[in-house]
This record gives C-alpha cells, structure tokens and sequence, in this order.
C-alpha cells in the first residue's frame, strides 16, 4: 500500500505452496535438483509458468520501486514456491511507499502525483495497485480542499482589510493553520502487490502478473 495509509505489493497465488528457502534448505535443495528433461511433460510445464511467472513478477516490483524512488520504504520483498527442479520461484512480491500527507498541501499533491504513477508502473497493474491509486486520490482531495480552505479565508481577511481600510491595501495577517489530520497517518505506508489465479497459472502460458 501507500504511505500513511496501506503497501504496494504482489500477492501470493493460491495455488502457490510458499517458502524462503534458508540456507539449510538450500544446502538441501541443491541435492534434490532436477535437470528440466529429466521431468515428466507435466512437471516441465509447470516448471515454465513458475520460470516466467517469477520474471513476471521481478519486473512488476522493479516497475513500482524505479518509479516510487525516494518514496519507497523499502526494497521488494519475495514471496516464493519451491518448483519441481528444486529452485524456488517468485510468485509474488511487494514494495512498501510513503503515503503520509507532506508539509504543504501543495508538495502532497506533488507527492500523489508520483505515487499514483508508481502504482500504474506495471505493465499490468493488479486489484492492490488499483486500491493504491484510490488511497492516492483521497490524499490529493484532500490537500487540494485544504488550499481552497486557504485561498477563502485569504480572500475574506482581504475584502474585510478593505473594507475597514476603506480600500486601502493592508498586509493580511498570518495565518496559524494545523496540520491536518489526513498527514498524520498511522501507518505511513501502502503496499503494492502482484497476484494471480491458480486457474490463470493452469490455463495459459502467458501469465499476468499484479499486485494484491
């Protein structure tokens, strides 16, 4: 979702059984790999959807992270499933962005403008990414409420300066203005996910990747 609020991320599959492989399981894995011709038709071409659904998904997560830039939190983080060849594949993924309110209702735009570009990065943007540019949208309303807010009061100190000046241009004075509630999230951060169905991964060999 998005900072101050949810993560950007790609979710895993159901059919997907995960691990992070440690690096006793790896020790251990690397016993237990196959080469590719020596697996049976079915188990080779699940071996292919893993190989392109793991590519698939490095490259949703980079989509978000180069386009996030100083407004990722973190770098991606995998989620895997062990492939018949012994090699774990990605099968999903997630970047974690900033979405807290920023010091002026006018670099929050800015900085909803570059989230929202973050979470469409993908070439095939997914439900999370699409709930992320919703939370962006709301942050941007927001911000572009409080500087009409502004702009009228501003507007009405001046017509009362001039009309107790009788027309005279007066300095307006200042004024004190909270930070709103909206920048101060709890939980600064919206994830980005990329998912996809265990009948998607089963049906065609073109695999989608999203975020969840």
């Amino acid at each position: 979702m998005i900072g101050g609020i949810p993560t950007l991320s790609s979710a895993t599959p159901s059919w997907a059984q995960t691990a992070t492989p440690s690096s006793g399981q790896n020790q251990r894995l690397q016993t237990v790999q196959k080469e590719a011709e020596d697996l049976p038709p079915d188990q080779r071409r699940k071996l292919e959807k893993l190989k392109q659904r793991d590519q698939e998904v490095h490259q949703h997560e980079m989509a978000h992270l180069a386009a996030a830039g100083s407004y990722a939190m973190s770098t991606p983080q995998y989620s895997y499933e062990i492939g018949p060849d012994g090699n774990a594949y990605a099968v999903g993924g997630e970047v974690k962005m900033d979405v807290s309110g920023e010091v002026s209702p006018e670099k929050t735009i800015e900085k909803a403008k570059s989230l929202r570009r973050a979470a469409m990065a993908p070439l095939h943007p997914s439900a999370q990414d699409f709930a992320a540019v919703t939370a962006v949208n709301s942050l941007e309303a927001q911000a572009s409420r409080q500087i009409r807010e502004e702009q009228a009061q501003q507007a009405e100190l001046r017509s009362q300066s001039q009309k107790e000046t009788g027309g005279e241009n007066q300095p307006l004075p200042s004024l004190s203005l909270e930070t709103p509630a909206w920048s101060m999230n709890k939980n600064p951060y919206y994830t980005l996910q990329s998912s996809i169905s265990r009948q998607t991964i089963e049906s065609t060999q073109s695999v989608i990747s999203t975020v969840a």
